[in-house]
């Protein structure tokens, strides 16, 4: 579960870091 969390987490942040 809070591996899933963290792959979030890094997902939106490489998104926010994209844009």
């Amino acid at each position: 579960k809070f591996k899933r969390m963290c792959e979030k987490s890094m997902i939106k942040k490489r998104y926010m870091h994209l844009d």
